[in-house]
C-alpha cells in the first residue's frame, strides 16, 4: 500500500469514526436516552409486531423464510409464500443475535444500527461524488436523521436503508459509463458488483428502486453518447441486482413451485400505487411530529384535509433536504435555458435522480403505469422519497462547498458551516417526542406468557381464539391484525395455533376447527392434542364474556390472565395425540357459507367472481360468480342464497343458479333476501355457479370511480341436503 493510499484510508477511518460519534450524540441529544433503551419495543401494534415476528423467528428456528415448528400449530407453518428479499437484514438480525438477546433487544439494536450504516453509506457515496470531508459528514448524519427513518419504527427493515446511498452510486457508475466501468480494474469492477448484491439483499423496495434509476442513467448515458454499448454498464448492474433478488426469493419460488400458487397471501391491486404513492406536497411540509408546534399543526391541517394521507406522510424531506430539493430544481431550470457551463455534471446527475424518482413515486405517475401493466406486487411508491432525500441533501451540500470555494480560510468556515447545518438540521427533522412511554400492555403479555409457561409442559400446543388470519389479515372487533402474535412473541416453550400462512394446508384446518360452535372446537383440538386454549377478550364484541362462560364450566377457571385483563388462558386436557384429519374437522354440509366474514370458510376451495370482503357480505363481480366447494355436493338439495344487496341492473331480473348441467332461475330484491332454489343434479360436482346477465360497475352508472362489476351482494350460501321422496 503507498504512502498516499494509506493516508486517504486512515482519513477514511477517522472521518467514519467522526459520524458515528456525531449520529450517536445527537440521537442522545435530540431524540433523548430513550433512544437507546433496548427494552422497550419499537412498535408493539400491527405492523410492529409482524416484525418482531420475522426477528424471533430468525432467532427462533435460524432464518426467514423458513418453516416453524411454534406457530401454525398442530402442524407447524411454513412461511414461504410471502417473498423476502432481505437476506442483508436477515443476516445483520442473525449476528446481533447471536449475543443472546431477545427479539426486543435485537430489533432495537438493528435499528440503532441502521442510523450508522445508513450514515456510513451515505458519506463513502458523496465522497465519491466529490463532496469534501466536513460536507460529507453534515449530508450524512442529516441523512441517517431522516424523519422517515424514525417514523418507520413498525416497519423495522424499510427504517434501515444504508443500500439507498448505494443504488444512487450504482446509477452513478452506469451514467458516467466508460470512465469509471468499462476501463475499470477488476478490484473496480469486483466493488460495483459487490455493491449491486449488497443493493440487492437490502430489500426488494430499495433493489426495485435502484435497478430503475440505474435503467434510467443508462439510457440517459445512451443518449448523451449515441452509443447502445453505453448501456452495457447499466444492464450488468441491473443484472447482477435483479439476479441477487431471484436469489433471495428462490425459496419462495421453489416452494409455490412444489405446492402450487397461494393466491390467498400478498394480494396486491393496481389501484393500491395510487393509494400509497408519493406527493411533493409531503415531501416539502414539515413531518407530523415537528418540535415546533406551528409547523407541526401546518402538517396536522394538511392531514386532516387531503385524501389518501397514510405511510406516505412519512417522507418529509426536513428543512435541509428541501432546500436542497430546491437547489437541484434551479439546476434543471438553468441547464434546460442552455446554460450548459453554469451547471457541475454532478449536479445534472442528481437532478436527473432526483426527476425520475419524483415520475415513478408521484401518484399517477410511472410507478402506477407499472403497476397497471407489468405488476402491482410493487405498490408503497411513496417509499421512494428516501432517494430523493440522499440526493436533496448532497445537492445542498455541494452547493454550499461550491459557494464556499471561495470564501478565504474556507476549511474552517466550511466547517463551522457545516457544522451549523447539521445542528439546525437534526433540530428540525427528528420528532419533539421519540416514543411515548412503554405500552403497558407488553409488560402485561409478557408476565401472562411466563406465567402460563410456568403452568404447561414445554411444548403444549395452544388454541387461540378468537381466529385471525394470517398474515395481513383485518383487526376482529378491538383485537388489531397480528393480535395474536403476543402469545409467540413472549414465549420460549409453547407452541401456538396462530400464524399458519392462510390459504394453505395448515389454515384450513385451523379455519375448519373455528366454523364449529365452541364446545364442538373443544373437542375436536383436545383430540388433536392441544393443550390450553387462550382468549383474546379484545376479539369479542362482549369481551369475552360468551366464550369464557363456556370455558368455565368445561375447564374450570383460567390458569393466568394478564394484569390488564384481556388476556386469559385455560388447562385443556387434550384426549389424543395426532391431528384428526382435515375431513374429520370439516363443519356438516349444512352450516351456511358466511361471506359476512373476513376468512372464507374452508368449506370453500376457491371462489372466481367474487369481490372481496366487505361488513356486509361480498359481491359477485362479472357475468359468472363460481363457488368451489371443498367436498362434493349432495344428489338432492336446496340452494338457499341470502343477499344483503343488490346492483340496480340485477334488481327483479331473472339470474341462474348452476349446479352441473342443472339450473334455475331466481330473482332477488334491492335489499336483504333469501331465496331456496330446490336442485337434483345427480352428477352435481363441487361448484355452485351464479350466472348475472348484465353486471354493471358503478363508473360506468356515474356513482363512483369504482370498477368492478357488481351483481349481487352475498351474505351466505347454504347447502341443505333434501333426502329422496322430500
Amino acid at each position: 500500500m503507498t504512502l498516499s493510499r494509506a493516508l486517504s484510508a486512515s482519513s477514511c477511518v477517522r472521518d467514519s469514526a467522526i459520524l458515528c460519534a456525531t449520529i450517536v450524540a445527537a440521537l442522545y441529544f435530540f431524540v433523548g436516552p430513550a433512544a437507546f433503551d433496548l427494552r422497550i419495543p419499537l412498535s408493539y401494534y400491527h405492523d410492529g409486531m409482524s416484525h418482531g415476528f420475522v426477528v424471533k423467528t430468525i432467532l427462533d428456528v435460524g432464518w426467514y423464510p423458513v418453516r416453524s415448528p411454534f406457530v401454525g400449530a398442530p402442524f407447524g407453518s411454513d412461511l414461504f409464500d410471502y417473498p423476502f428479499s432481505d437476506g442483508l437484514n436477515f443476516l445483520l438480525v442473525r449476528v446481533l443475535g447471536l449475543g443472546g438477546g431477545d427479539w426486543v433487544e435485537v430489533s432495537n439494536l438493528y435499528f440503532l444500527a441502521g442510523f450508522l450504516l445508513s450514515g456510513l453509506s451515505a458519506y463513502w457515496v458523496m465522497r465519491r461524488l466529490g463532496i469534501v470531508a466536513w460536507w460529507a459528514i453534515a449530508g450524512a448524519l442529516l441523512f441517517a436523521l431522516l424523519p422517515y427513518h424514525l417514523e418507520r419504527r413498525q416497519h423495522l427493515f424499510l427504517a434501515s436503508y444504508a443500500t439507498v446511498p448505494l443504488g444512487v452510486w450504482l446509477a452513478y457508475v452506469a451514467w458516467r459509463g466508460h470512465r469509471t466501468a468499462a476501463r475499470s480494474s477488476t478490484r473496480r469492477r469486483a466493488m460495483v458488483a459487490l455493491v449491486a448484491v449488497a443493493v440487492g439483499a437490502g430489500g426488494v423496495y430499495y433493489a426495485f428502486f435502484s435497478a430503475f434509476l440505474v435503467a434510467v442513467a443508462g439510457a440517459a448515458r445512451v443518449l448523451g453518447t449515441r452509443a447502445w454499448r453505453a448501456a452495457l454498464p447499466a444492464l450488468a448492474i441491473a443484472g447482477v441486482i435483479a439476479l441477487t433478488v431471484g436469489i433471495n426469493v428462490a425459496s419462495t419460488v421453489v416452494f409455490r413451485l412444489t405446492h402450487g400458487p397461494n393466491p390467498a397471501v400478498a394480494v396486491r391491486s393496481p389501484v393500491d400505487a395510487e393509494i400509497y404513492g408519493l406527493r411533493l406536497t409531503q415531501l416539502v411540509l414539515p413531518h407530523g411530529h415537528h418540535r415546533v408546534d406551528r409547523l407541526r399543526v401546518l402538517y396536522e391541517q394538511y392531514a386532516a384535509k387531503a385524501p389518501l394521507v397514510n405511510e406516505n406522510a412519512s417522507v418529509s424531506l426536513g428543512l435541509a433536504g428541501t432546500l436542497g430539493l430546491a437547489v437541484l430544481a434551479f439546476a434543471t431550470l438553468r441547464r434546460l435555458a442552455g446554460t450548459r457551463s453554469a451547471v457541475s455534471p454532478r449536479f445534472t446527475f442528481l437532478a436527473l435522480i432526483a426527476l425520475s424518482s419524483l415520475a415513478i413515486g408521484t401518484i399517477g405517475g410511472l410507478g402506477a403505469v407499472f403497476a397497471y401493466a407489468v405488476s402491482p406486487m410493487i405498490r408503497g411508491y411513496n417509499r421512494i422519497g428516501v432517494f430523493i432525500a440522499f440526493v436533496s441533501l448532497a445537492a445542498l451540500v455541494l452547493a454550499l462547498q461550491v459557494v464556499l470555494t471561495r470564501v478565504r480560510a474556507v476549511a474552517l468556515v466550511g466547517i463551522a458551516c457545516a457544522a451549523g447545518l447539521a445542528l439546525v438540521g437534526a433540530a428540525d427533522q427528528t420528532p419533539r417526542a421519540y416514543r411515548e412511554a412503554q405500552d403497558p400492555t407488553f409488560t402485561s403479555d409478557r408476565n401472562f406468557v411466563r406465567k402460563a409457561e410456568a403452568a404447561l409442559p414445554a411444548g403444549t400446543m395452544v388454541w387461540q381464539l378468537p381466529y385471525q388470519p394470517f398474515p395481513e389479515g383485518v383487526p376482529i372487533e378491538q383485537m388489531a391484525n397480528y393480535g395474536p402474535l403476543r402469545g409467540y412473541l413472549h414465549s420460549s416453550a409453547l407452541r401456538w395455533s396462530y400464524g399458519a400462512m392462510k390459504g394453505r394446508d395448515a389454515d384450513h384446518w385451523i379455519r375448519a376447527v373455528a366454523q364449529h360452535p365452541l364446545s364442538a372446537q373443544l373437542d375436536l383440538v383436545a383430540r388433536s392434542g392441544f393443550g390450553a386454549v387462550y382468549v383474546d377478550r379484545r376479539g369479542f364484541a362482549d369481551r369475552g364474556a360468551g366464550v369464557e362462560s363456556v370455558l368455565r364450566d368445561r375447564l374450570g377457571q383460567p390458569i393466568a390472565e394478564s394484569s390488564d385483563g384481556l388476556l386469559a388462558m385455560y388447562r385443556l386436557p387434550p384426549t389424543g395425540e395426532v391431528p384428526l384429519s382435515l375431513q374429520d374437522v370439516l363443519v356438516p354440509v349444512e352450516v351456511p357459507i358466511r361471506f359476512d366474514t373476513p376468512a372464507m370458510p374452508v368449506t370453500v376451495a376457491r371462489t372466481e367472481g367474487v369481490s372481496h370482503y366487505e361488513p356486509w357480505g361480498r359481491w359477485t363481480d362479472g357475468e359468472v360468480a363460481r363457488i368451489t366447494l371443498s367436498r362434493d355436493l349432495p344428489s338432492r338439495f336446496v340452494l338457499r342464497i341470502e343477499t344483503a344487496v343488490a346492483f340496480p341492473p340485477s334488481v327483479g331480473v331473472d339470474l341462474v343458479a348452476r349446479v352441473g348441467q342443472v339450473q334455475h332461475s331466481f330473482r332477488v330484491g334491492a335489499g336483504p333476501g333469501v331465496v331456496d332454489i330446490p336442485f337434483e343434479a345427480p352428477l352435481a360436482g363441487r361448484t355452485i355457479e351464479i350466472l348475472i346477465p348484465a353486471p354493471r360497475s358503478p363508473s360506468e352508472l356515474g356513482i363512483s370511480a369504482d370498477g368492478r362489476r357488481l351483481g349481487i351482494g352475498l351474505k351466505s350460501i347454504t347447502v341443505l341436503p333434501r333426502p329422496v321422496g322430500s
